[in-house]
């Protein structure tokens, strides 16, 4: 298991100890970040410190969702919005704790600041963070980051032994982020912890949060995109349409499921939200393509990015279109930029 080292383990110990009383454990909603502040919430608890946890997205994910339900999680989670609007001598008395992002104008902050003590996080960025002696910043190439946040839950020597909730949470979690272990990024150590925590969880919500994904929603986008489907040279465009916003995870699914098929190498998976965004959701089994690069290249460097082999993008409406054009007008062309932008090379 690639654990930390002790030199590391230690000024964890020190940042740990030496952290106000009061820690707000932060993380957008998915099943990996939900994991990583369930699990982190322990060392808190450890090193005895009182612990919030605030998350930034929505629970719109039918996993989050499924999984809100099945622990209650509802009851542990705040909106971050809750801690900004915070008296400013009440926030003074927490540090922060940011989990599975080290982005820190990441889109959904909304404009909040956060200046965390601690980030664990499994994507590797250009623009690396740098750490200080008062902080600790592990960011590293994993599967997910509730395995990052499991070797160091059991480096404090807590077990999961009596914990079938996080058990299970964890299990979740690198499941959906490794895709069953199939993802480019999945690595030993994602593999290990999953062992780990297998004789420990609850197999029917496992199972369960699996098979909720594909719910009355996925299948009419699944059949809107099958619809409306471009394929050229092993690259496939689905174009969905316009979507309610607070469902764009479920292109996230689809492009998963659509990138299995033997015909497509590359799949991008695109639809226009009523909030102004278009999103585009990539997946690629291409190793001579850079997906990162060319998503950049195609829809904008603050707009889009990917690593390994899975890439995203959130495109504000007027980066291609002026606003006063009706919504057929908007429809009619992001469906043929969004054709150029990926079957034409990006240098053109």
């Amino acid at each position: 298991m690639e654990c930390l080292s002790e030199e590391r383990l230690h000024k964890f110990r020190i940042i740990i100890e030496q952290a106000k009383p009061n820690i707000a454990i932060v993380g957008h909603l998915d099943p990996d970040s939900i994991a990583c502040m369930k699990a982190f919430m322990k060392i808190c608890a450890l090193f005895k410190k009182n612990y919030k946890l605030f998350y930034f997205g929505g629970w719109n994910n039918p996993q989050n969702n499924y999984l809100k339900n099945a622990f209650t999680l509802s009851d542990d989670f705040s909106e971050l919005k809750v801690f900004d609007k915070l008296p400013d001598e009440e926030k003074k008395q927490y540090d922060i704790v940011l989990l599975d992002s080290s982005s820190l104008d990441d889109r959904r902050l909304e404009g909040i600041k956060i200046n965390p003590i601690i980030i664990i996080d499994h994507h590797p960025t250009k623009n690396q963070l740098i750490e200080s002696e008062k902080t600790f910043f592990w960011i590293n190439s994993y599967g997910a980051a509730a395995t990052m946040v499991s070797e160091l839950y059991l480096q404090m020597g807590l077990s999961f032994e009596n914990e079938p909730e996080l058990a299970t949470l964890i299990a979740v979690a690198i499941d959906t982020d490794t895709r069953n272990m199939s993802a480019k990024s999945t690595t030993q150590s994602d593999v290990n912890i999953f062992l780990a925590v297998w004789p420990y969880i609850k197999q029917d919500v496992r199972r369960d949060s699996r098979n909720v994904v594909k719910d009355t929603i996925y299948y009419a986008f699944e059949d809107k995109a099958r619809d409306k489907r471009e394929l050229q040279n092993n690259t496939a465009l689905f174009f969905l349409g316009y979507i309610d916003a607070d469902k764009a995870d479920y292109l996230s699914f689809l492009s998963d499921q659509f990138s299995e098929y033997e015909d497509m190498k590359t799949v991008f998976v695109v639809a226009i939200g009523n909030d102004g965004f278009v999103y585009v959701k990539a997946r690629s089994r291409d190793n001579t393509i850079d997906l990162d690069k060319e998503m950049k290249d195609r829809f904008g460097e603050k707009n889009a990015g990917a690593r390994f082999g899975a890439g995203a993008a959130k495109i504000p409406m007027d980066f291609w279109i002026p606003s006063d054009n009706s919504k057929d007008e908007h429809l009619t062309y992001i469906e043929k930029r969004m054709r150029d932008a990926i079957f034409k090379d990006s240098s053109e």
